[in-house]
């Protein structure tokens, strides 16, 4: 009931006890700086006006106006800020962001992989097992497996169901010394009740033209190996995540 959301506002007024502030600046880094004394990065305006003042008590009015018409934030709204947003760099720019290293982009801006899971896989799929999924799903779509443009990506060997989702993916793959990456679209999980195979169509170009960012290279670097290793010896019961959860557990490695 304290924070709320209008899709269509964008002036800015901060109102205090100690007066009112109306202008350009976001509260942000760049706009009024970090620290105290601090200016932002970029030429602001903006007037400040007593708690004495006519203009106050109508910001204020103009204000509470708003406020009593505007949406609470729920989880629904929590949940689709980022892909409705598509700009939550918190201290950057996408062209900064696709300049760091691939773990460190899911680490620090998980916000720019929205509806995206992060699997991981080690050695190779159970051959009969995927031909069976591949054979089902075609028989639920109606299409041969001919017609059925998915690849078989992930699949979970450890007999826990996976949480049904489609959207993108992120196969992590350990293979041999190196880990590779690979991006997936328009995937799905199968069966339906109880999954524990991934499908989806690998397209390295739609999957990071769907997210806006520019395309990561298609292995990890010797240390990011090494940090995921670690991860792999000790979280072995685990093997898809969303990229928030990723973010978290990669914010407990030296990357």
């Amino acid at each position: 009931e304290y924070l709320k959301v209008n899709d269509g506002l964008h002036g800015k007024l901060y109102l205090s006890p100690l007066g009112a502030i109306i202008g350009s600046p976001n509260a942000s880094s760049y706009g009024v700086g970090r620290n105290p004394g601090e200016s932002g990065r970029l030429l602001e305006i903006g007037v400040f006006f007593s708690p004495e003042s006519l203009i106050y008590a109508k910001a204020a009015e103009w204000f509470e106006e708003l406020f009593s018409k505007a949406s609470t934030v729920d989880q629904g709204r929590l949940t689709s800020a980022p892909e409705n947003s598509r700009e939550l760099v918190p201290l950057g720019s996408r062209g900064s962001v696709s300049k760091l290293p691939f773990l460190c982009r899911l680490r620090d801006f998980p916000q720019n992989f929205p509806n995206v899971r992060i699997a991981i896989a080690v050695g190779d799929l159970d051959n009969k097992k995927a031909e069976a999924s591949r054979i089902d799903l075609a028989t639920a779509l109606n299409v041969t497996t001919r017609e059925l443009d998915y690849i078989v990506v992930a699949q979970n060997n450890k007999g826990d169901n996976l949480p049904r989702f489609g959207g993108n993916l992120i196969l992590i793959w350990l293979n041999g010394l190196k880990m590779e990456i690979s991006t997936y679209v328009d995937c799905l999980t199968w069966p339906r009740n109880n999954p524990d195979t991934i499908f989806g169509v690998e397209d390295r170009n739609g999957f990071w033209e769907k997210i806006n960012l520019t395309p990561c290279a298609d292995k990890l670097t010797n240390k990011e190996t090494m940090q995921l290793r670690h991860f792999f010896n000790k979280n072995d019961n685990r093997w898809v995540f969303t990229s928030d959860e990723f973010a978290l557990i990669l914010s407990e490695l030296k990357l």
